[in-house]
C-alpha cells in the first residue's frame, strides 16, 4: 500500500490559486479522504483537515481548520488556518455565507412543503399525538412544526 501522504497528494490538482481536491466529496461540498483505521472500511475525513495534519501536524481539539479562500475543495496548506467554531461562524457571517440547507434541502428531511402545511392544518383540529401517529413521527416533531421552531420558513 502507498504511503498515506503520497496517496493523499496524488488526488490534488494544483492551480495557480488553489490546490483542488479531485477525489470524493461529502454532501456539504468538502473533500473526503478515507483514513486507514485497521478496519475494513477506514474512517472518512475532511480532506482539508488531512492536508493540515500532513503539513503542520495535529489539530488541537478545540480548533477547526478554516479556509482563507472559501473554496471547500481547496487543500493548499497556505490557504488553511486554525480557528475556533465561533471564529468560523463570525468569518462566515462577515463574508455573507450564512446559507444553511433548510426544509427539503436538508439531508435529514422527511417531509415536503405540502406535508408541513397539512400537519399545521390538521393540528388545528386534532391532538398533536394524533397528527404524529398519522404522519408516523413523534409528538415532539409535530410540536416543533406547529410552533414554527422547525420549518419556520414555511407559512
Amino acid at each position: 500500500m502507498k504511503p498515506l501522504a503520497k496517496r493523499f497528494w496524488e488526488k490534488v490538482r494544483k492551480t495557480r490559486k488553489c490546490w483542488l481536491w479531485t477525489a470524493g466529496t461529502l454532501k456539504d461540498g468538502y473533500g473526503a479522504f478515507k483514513m486507514p483505521t485497521g478496519t475494513k472500511h477506514g474512517k472518512q475525513c475532511r480532506a482539508h483537515r488531512i492536508a493540515w495534519e500532513l503539513t503542520y501536524g495535529e489539530i488541537p481539539k478545540d480548533k477547526q481548520v478554516l479556509h482563507q479562500c472559501d473554496q471547500p475543495l481547496c487543500v493548499r496548506p497556505a490557504h488553511l488556518f486554525l480557528g475556533t467554531c465561533a471564529g468560523n461562524m463570525a468569518d462566515r457571517n462577515r463574508k455573507g455565507r450564512q446559507w444553511h440547507p433548510r426544509g427539503m434541502l436538508h439531508g435529514h428531511s422527511r417531509f415536503t412543503l405540502r406535508v408541513i402545511r397539512q400537519i399545521r392544518r390538521m393540528a388545528r383540529t386534532h391532538l398533536q399525538r394524533e397528527v404524529a401517529e398519522h404522519f408516523r413521527t413523534t409528538q415532539g416533531v409535530i410540536s416543533r412544526i406547529v410552533n414554527y421552531k422547525a420549518w419556520a420558513h414555511v407559512v
